[in-house]
């Protein structure tokens, strides 16, 4: 799912394609950290908690997906706040 959404929100697609695909690659990367405990990217906690967080505003009409966005923002700052 995450390379295929990188696919989709590629430049020259349909503007509702590059937000679709930007909004499956984030859940992709939220579901392996929120359901597997699993890191499948490299930005660090912080960017991903700020581009969740810019995420989370936007008017999906998923609440589900608002929801993940939500507690994966939780993993992310718990993982900022640990003790390294």
């Amino acid at each position: 799912m995450k390379e295929y959404s990188k696919t989709l929100a590629s430049r020259g697609r349909p503007k509702a394609n590059q937000l679709a695909g930007k909004a499956i690659y984030y859940a992709a990367i939220a579901s392996a950290l929120v359901f597997h405990d699993r890191r499948i990217t490299q930005p660090s906690y912080e960017k991903l908690q700020e581009a969740y967080a810019r995420l989370d505003e936007k008017p999906w009409g998923f609440s589900k997906l608002n929801e993940l966005f939500r507690r994966v923002r939780a993993v992310c700052r718990q993982e900022m706040e640990a003790p390294k």
